[in-house]
């Protein structure tokens, strides 16, 4: 649904409110993993866990491809630790449960300003 409402959005240039939707998500996703817990859960219940981090990673494969028209280069970094050829389609494209990802690393560097 976020993909539909989101792509309309930019085409009729209505690029704030495509990105609001955006940080809106990213924010669910943020209240999601806080809920969840996974640093605590890892040692009582490791399914649970699991299943906490495997629905991040989809979240994380649906922002990759949502940033893409604001931020193309941090997509494609993003892309590259998902491990996942290039995405074309519009639309929200899952990661199969046994996909290896790639090391994670910063998406940005704190630049000081003087």
């Amino acid at each position: 649904k976020l993909f539909g409402e989101v792509g309309k959005l930019i085409e009729a240039a209505k690029f704030q409110a495509a990105l609001k939707k955006i940080v809106k998500f990213s924010e669910d996703c943020n209240r999601y993993i806080d809920a969840k817990e996974p640093w605590k859960t890892l040692k009582t219940d490791e399914q649970r866990t699991a299943n906490t981090l495997y629905v991040c990673l989809q979240a994380v494969s649906a922002l990759q491809l949502l940033i893409y028209p604001f931020l193309p280069r941090t997509a494609q970094k993003i892309q590259k630790q998902l491990n996942v050829t290039e995405r074309k389609e519009w639309k929200f494209q899952p990661i199969k449960p046994d996909h290896k990802i790639s090391q994670p690393t910063p998406l940005f560097k704190r630049v000081e300003i003087k």
